[in-house]
């Protein structure tokens, strides 16, 4: 197994870290950030530990790309600046981090991520406005603040993955048997995008949201994972057909 495992923050450590973070301003948040916390740990049967020099790099490059989108002032919730954010946060930390892979699917890893390596970066990106104990996007959960970015590339990849939009990568990778298959993944989005980029008439989203119906019924009686991959590609193109005629048709 190649690639490098990263530290990881306990759950019940992430939530009381959380807790002692939220509501403080960039100066406290900057001030916190560090390389390691009293409480991490790799994972037991490691082959490879990021460095402190790796994850040195890491900070300062994502914060770099921060600056660039406006960091730390806060452009708010679905502004281009952080659209850009994401999109270019996405590639980085696909190539920058060599992380296993089974390393990426742990909670901990990215709670540790979010919540000591850039604590300051995550609450710029999204703030804990109501100071929630649970606030998914800061504890490693699926949604965290890089997690969801990571996993975007891996599963879409580092050219299409950029490019979709948050509810795009969501309505794709939100079921594991559709967006848990890099090729069914990237199949859907290199559609999407071809289909965004040729003008099409109805609202982007709206279109991938009903076509992601269209293909999980499908899903539900075809193992999309064993089909040809023309077939693959011709089941896709027809879900597309089908979702831009009905949601062109009038009334």
């Amino acid at each position: 197994m190649s690639g490098l495992f990263y530290p990881r923050l306990p759950d019940a450590v992430a939530a009381s870290v959380l807790a002692e973070l939220s509501g403080l301003q960039h100066a406290d948040l900057m001030e916190r950030s560090a390389l390691a916390h009293r409480a991490s740990y790799f994972y037991p049967t490691r082959t490879a530990e990021v460095t402190l020099a790796n994850l040195r790099e890491l900070q300062a490059a994502v914060r770099e790309v921060a600056v660039d989108c406006g960091y730390p002032t806060s452009g708010g919730k679905g502004t281009p600046a952080l659209r850009e954010f994401d999109q270019r946060c996405c590639r980085l930390l696909f190539e920058r981090m060599d992380i296993v892979v089974a390393d990426a699917a742990s909670d901990e890893v990215w709670s540790f991520l979010s919540l000591v390596l850039l604590p300051d970066v995550a609450f710029w990106r999204f703030p804990n406005q109501r100071e929630r104990e649970d606030y998914e996007r800061l504890l490693g959960r699926p949604r965290n603040v890089f997690r969801r970015l990571w996993w975007r590339a891996h599963n879409i990849g580092t050219e299409l993955g950029p490019q979709l939009l948050e509810d795009e990568a969501v309505g794709i990778l939100e079921r594991s048997t559709i967006g848990g298959n890099p090729v069914i993944a990237r199949g859907i989005a290199s559609e999407h995008l071809r289909r965004v980029k040729s003008d099409v008439t109805v609202q982007r989203t709206e279109l991938l949201r009903d076509v992601m119906k269209r293909i999980r019924r499908i899903a539900a009686i075809v193992s999309l994972g064993g089909i040809d991959p023309a077939d693959l590609e011709a089941l896709i193109s027809e879900a597309f057909d089908a979702s831009t005629a009905a949601l062109a048709a009038p009334g």
